[in-house]
C-alpha cells in the first residue's frame, strides 16, 4: 500500500500518470494469485465471522479508497478535477480499474495477466475517469 500511494506523493505532477502508476500497482495486487488467495479466504471467513470482514475492509478497501480521495481532493482543489464526493470517486475509479478483470480472475475464467495487459485496462480506466472528472486544466 506504501508503495501504491507514494506515488501520489507529488500531487503537482501529472495527473493521468499518478493515476496510472496507482492504478497499475493496485490492478497487479489485487489480481494476483497471491491477492486473489488472500481474498477468497476473507470472504470465507467473513461469513462465519463477520468482525474479520468489517476488519479488513477497513483496514484494506476502505482504507485505500480513503487515502485515493485525499489526493483526489487535493487535486479537486487545484481546479484539475470536479466531482462532488472525493470517496465516492475514489471508489469509482477504483471500480473502473478493477471491474473486468477482477472479476473473470476470481472466477479462474482467465489466467493472471501481462503487465501489458493491466497497464491497457488501466490506461482505459483512467481515459473514462478523467474524461468524467477532468477539467481543461487536467
Amino acid at each position: 500500500a506504501e508503495a501504491m500511494f507514494s506515488l501520489l506523493a507529488d500531487h503537482d505532477g501529472d495527473v493521468r500518470t499518478a493515476l496510472k502508476g496507482v492504478g497499475r500497482r493496485y490492478l497487479e495486487l489485487v489480481i494476483s494469485d497471491y491477492g486473489l488467495l488472500n481474498y477468497r479466504l476473507i470472504m470465507a471467513e467473513a461469513l462465519r465471522s463477520p468482525e474479520i470482514g468489517r476488519i479488513f475492509y477497513e483496514t484494506g478497501p476502505l482504507n485505500g479508497a480513503r487515502r485515493l480521495a485525499d489526493y483526489l481532493e487535493r487535486i479537486r482543489r487545484d481546479g484539475r478535477l470536479q466531482f462532488d464526493d472525493p470517496l465516492k470517486a475514489a471508489h469509482q475509479f477504483i471500480g473502473l480499474c478493477q471491474g473486468r478483470l477482477f472479476k473473470a480472475r476470481l472466477c479462474n475464467y482467465i489466467p493472471e495477466p501481462t503487465e501489458a495487459e493491466i497497464a491497457a485496462e488501466v490506461e482505459a480506466a483512467v481515459s473514462t475517469f478523467l474524461a468524467a472528472f477532468g477539467t481543461e486544466n487536467t
